[in-house]
């Protein structure tokens, strides 16, 4: 493999510049493409590309990888760095047109769409990242470049594996929420609301000046030291430290993650902690929803009273 030199000035797009067949002394008809970026160059080799839309493999893809950093001018952000691996990726035909579908270990994260020149496939994830690829039989070669100062590029070579595995669900946004039904979007992916796993963690709560007798919470009338217990469909799943002489509790307190099913009940019992006696303060109750599980939080007020919990799913 031939390496360019490092460059020194940002270019406003990735540049693929090939050499004539003839410039490479070869039986075989071969091109030198040439990748460039901000602080990134890389060289190598694929085969030059010949006409006809059939020349492209749609299918499931394994590639051998090899990437470079190099380092940023003046070196202040990141030295220079390369190395090797393994990803895939899928190539698909959706809606007449050709899209990558990343796989294991692949750089990019969302599907992309690709234009087709020939047996050669380019994209753009972002403005400042492009892939391409150039196919020959059931082989690949190919490379994603990059503008961004200490970023890796990635030349690869690979090998059609399989016959296309399912498209992926289109990606979603949380907000606005994009999903149907009893799904949120996790990762730009629709999934079952319920059946995950949550993180609940207790925010906070405020106490009313009194107990519900009129009473002071303290003999000497001062605040009292609340604590909450939280439960799930009658199963206690922790409870909050005592927040102490307090009518307002900022606990921000995560509990044990626990799976939620459908149709749970999520409780919140806010207790005075005393030397003699625990005293009930006063309790929320919940029935978990997809959209309240959605929104990530929960919450109950009274007159005086309130109290908040948030979810986060794994």
């Amino acid at each position: 493999m031939k390496r360019s030199a490092m460059c020194t000035e940002p270019a406003a797009e990735p540049n693929l510049r090939s050499q004539r067949a003839g410039d490479v002394p070869s039986a075989r008809k071969t091109g030198a493409f040439v990748l460039s970026c901000a602080c990134a160059a890389i060289v190598f080799l694929m085969h030059t590309a010949h006409a006809g839309a059939d020349a492209i493999l749609a299918g499931e893809y394994k590639a051998t990888v090899k990437w470079e950093i190099v380092e940023d001018p003046g070196g202040q952000d990141c030295a220079a760095a390369r190395g090797t691996g393994v990803f895939s990726f899928g190539v698909h035909i959706a809606d007449g047109a050709y899209v990558l579908v990343p796989r294991d270990g692949f750089p990019i994260p969302d599907v992309i769409r690709m234009g087709q020149n020939g047996r050669s496939l380019s994209g753009t994830y972002d403005e400042a990242t492009a892939v391409h690829l150039s196919f020959r039989g059931k082989h690949v070669t190919g490379a994603i470049s990059t503008d961004r100062r200490c970023t890796p590029v990635y030349s690869f070579k690979g090998t059609w594996k399989t016959k296309p595995m399912p498209a992926p669900a289109p990606a979603c946004t949380a907000e606005p929420a994009t999903c149907p039904g009893e799904t949120l979007c996790v990762n730009k992916q629709c999934v079952a609301a319920f059946g995950r796993v949550y993180t609940i963690t207790v925010l906070g709560a405020t106490i009313p000046p009194k107990k519900p007798d009129g009473s002071a919470w303290d003999p000497a009338g001062g605040a009292p030291d609340p604590f909450a217990i939280v439960t799930l469909n009658d199963k206690v799943i922790g409870r909050t430290s005592v927040a102490k002489d307090t009518f307002s509790a900022s606990w921000l307190q995560a509990m044990s993650p626990v799976a939620v099913p459908a149709g749970s009940v999520l409780k919140l019992d806010l207790r005075d902690k005393d030397a003699a006696s625990d005293d009930a303060i006063f309790s929320c109750a919940w029935q978990l929803t997809a959209d309240t599980l959605h929104a990530g939080m929960a919450s109950c007020a009274g007159q005086v009273e309130g109290a908040s919990v948030g979810f986060v799913t794994q």
